[in-house]
């Protein structure tokens, strides 16, 4: 058996003293989390030189903060008559070092490709556990949810001779190689397209309708964001069916008000009854507004294959997510929910278009 010390710089600050260890267990495995922090600065350039930072002469500037009676420099700008073209700031700041122990029988985990992708799922169900109960006591609104893509190296430390329980860690350790490029580049923004000129007009579109970006859109993006960039495949459907079931609910009153509905019938033979639009949206389940839906407009929206996979793909999974718990959902399941609900999304906005 080997202790291994996984070192991995943050590019965000804990608040937690330098030298704090915790331990907790993750997939029945013990782990070690040990944290200290270290004062850096962030670098922002508008130059592809950084001769700036070096240049006497110039305009600069310095913002300061102020707390518990202490002035503390947050920022130093460099600038010009051009702005902070050519040149740019620098934010002096703090980073957290997490050194994660935990036990391992071959060291191969992190040398073989059938054995790092594994690997690396469990680090970050790790962190994810570590962080988000950090979160949770400390209530942090500048810290997102730590993702090794955002670390491009990670460094690996093994002892053969070492004590590891709830309270100790200790051991002989010694370097062992740096881990890069954890996750595929093509998260890392750097090969995004520029938008075509039809994509720029739907934008200019969208802004000049003076209207916010809907919740619902919104949950939308934050589903993509939850699967693709944070690895959180569940959170990413639930995200996806909150998003189709407050469309359905803002389009569904939209073309009420429109059409001058107050009413909607519900039910069948002599359960029918008619009850007003706010009383539907407001203590209706996702399936009776469906039904509001084909009442309003007269299309069976449940008939088709867009509801059947609908059900199946998104709103099945997420409910297995929420009353049961279930775990281990795969990215492209999150996909494919995504996929659903946008297509099931554009049939009842086409339905329900005034």
């Amino acid at each position: 058996m080997f202790l291994c010390r996984l070192t991995i710089p943050l590019k965000n600050h804990l608040s937690l003293p330098s030298g704090s260890f915790f331990n907790f267990e993750v997939s029945g495995r013990l782990v070690g989390v040990q944290t200290n922090t270290v004062q850096g600065e962030i670098i922002y350039s508008y130059s592809d030189s950084l001769s700036w930072l070096n240049e006497q002469s110039g305009l600069r500037a310095e913002v300061s903060a102020k707390k518990r009676d202490k002035q503390d420099k947050i920022l130093k700008v460099y600038f010009s008559e051009l702005g902070l073209l050519q040149k740019g700031y620098v934010q002096p700041n703090r980073f957290t070092i997490v050194d994660l122990y935990f036990e391992e029988k071959s060291i191969s985990s992190f040398t073989e490709e059938r054995h790092k992708e594994k690997q690396k799922i469990w680090v970050e169900q790790c962190l994810e556990y570590f962080v988000s109960h950090y979160l949770e006591v400390g209530c942090d609104n500048d810290i997102p949810k730590i993702s090794l893509s955002d670390v491009p190296v990670v460094t690996l430390y093994v002892s053969e001779r070492y004590e590891f329980t709830k309270e100790v860690v200790s051991g002989d350790f010694k370097f062992h190689q740096n881990q890069f490029n954890w996750y595929e580049t093509e998260k890392s923004g750097h090969l995004k397209d520029n938008f075509s000129e039809q994509w720029c007009r739907l934008l200019q579109g969208k802004l000049g309708s003076n209207e916010p970006v809907p919740i619902y859109n919104q949950l939308l993006m934050d589903a993509k964001r939850q699967s693709f960039y944070y690895n959180n495949q569940e959170l990413s459907i639930v995200l996806c069916e909150s998003a189709f079931e407050t469309f359905v609910v803002q389009k569904l009153l939209s073309y009420c008000n429109a059409k001058g509905i107050l009413e909607i019938g519900t039910g069948k033979g002599k359960n029918r009854k008619s009850i007003p639009v706010g009383d539907c949206v407001e203590h209706k389940n996702i399936s009776e507004l469906l039904s509001a839906v084909c009442e309003v407009s007269g299309d069976n929206v449940k008939a088709g294959t867009d509801h059947l996979e609908w059900t199946n793909h998104a709103y099945n999974v997420r409910n297995k997510i929420i009353h049961r718990g279930k775990k281990g959902h795969t990215k492209t399941e999150a996909e494919k929910a995504f996929f659903v609900v946008n297509k099931y999304m554009c049939l009842i906005r086409d339905t329900l278009r005034l």
